[in-house]
C-alpha cells in the first residue's frame, strides 16, 4: 500500500494548479460580469479573489487600482499602482495614472510630478504623460514649464488637441 500513496500525492499536486487556474478565470469572468452590471462592490471583491490567487499579475492589480478609482477610493488605488509598480518598475503607465491621483484627488503636486517624471524616464515619447504634466504644472503656476511639457506632447502627438488648446 505505501507504493500508492506517493503515486496519489504526485496526482494531487497536478491538479492543484489546474483547480487554481479554473478558480482564476472563475473571478475574472465573475469579476467582468459584475463590472458590467455596474455592481463595482462585488467587481472589487471579486477582483481581490482573483488576486488571492494570482498575487503577481499587473493586469489585476491595474484593474483593481482603476476599479477604486471609478468608487472615489483613491487612497487604496494609489496602493494598487504602487504594486503594479512594485511587480513591474518599467510600467510607465502605472507612475502616469498614479500622478493623476496624487495630483487630482490628493492635491499633492510635487509627488505627482516626480511620478510623472519616473513615467517620462521610462518612456519620453508619451505625448499624454507630457500633456498631464503640463497640467501639473499649469494647476501650480509654473506656465513656461506648462507651455514646454504641452509642446513636448504636441511634437509627439500633433492630433492632440487638448495640448493645443491649453
Amino acid at each position: 500500500m505505501t507504493p500508492i500513496a506517493p503515486l496519489l500525492l504526485a496526482i494531487l499536486m497536478l491538479a492543484i494548479p489546474v483547480a487554481m487556474s479554473q478558480d482564476a478565470e472563475y473571478w475574472i469572468a465573475q469579476t467582468k460580469s459584475d463590472y458590467s452590471n455596474g455592481s463595482y462592490s462585488l467587481a472589487l471583491d471579486d477582483i481581490d479573489q482573483y488576486l488571492k490567487i494570482n498575487q503577481s499579475d499587473t493586469w489585476g492589480w491595474n484593474f483593481r487600482a482603476n476599479l477604486l478609482i471609478k468608487m472615489q477610493r483613491y487612497e487604496e488605488a494609489l496602493e494598487s499602482f504602487d504594486m503594479v509598480i512594485a511587480l513591474d518598475p518599467s510600467n510607465a503607465q502605472a507612475y502616469n495614472d498614479r500622478a493623476l491621483i496624487l495630483s487630482g484627488a490628493k492635491n499633492q503636486d510635487e509627488d505627482a510630478l516626480a511620478s510623472l517624471e519616473t513615467a517620462l524616464q521610462i518612456d519620453s515619447l508619451n505625448a499624454n504623460t507630457w500633456y498631464n504634466k503640463g497640467m501639473i504644472l499649469e494647476k501650480i503656476g509654473r506656465y513656461n514649464e506648462s507651455l514646454e511639457a504641452y509642446s513636448r506632447a504636441t511634437d509627439l502627438d500633433e492630433d492632440l488637441g487638448r495640448a493645443w488648446h491649453r
